[in-house]
């Protein structure tokens, strides 16, 4: 999953709604010692497993989108 800018996260997100797929929002609001993220960064998902954002340097994102489709489900 390519990186893309926290500018593109809620326009698409939207976009998604709009289209009626479900989706979930993860916004960063809490960091214990140093991260590659600053807190508000967020991440959005589609009920098709297609993510927008970045939480982390790469490290989680799968299993943040793994979380937000068993939610979905």
């Amino acid at each position: 999953m390519p990186a893309r800018y926290m500018n593109d996260v809620l326009p698409t997100c939207l976009a998604w709604r709009a289209a009626g797929q479900r989706t979930a929002l993860v916004t960063l609001v809490f960091v214990d010692g140093s991260a590659p993220r600053p807190l508000g960064s967020q991440m959005a998902i589609n009920e098709a497993g297609e993510a927008i954002g970045n939480i982390t340097g790469g490290c989680a994102e799968a299993a943040i989108i793994a979380e937000a489709l068993a939610r979905c489900s």
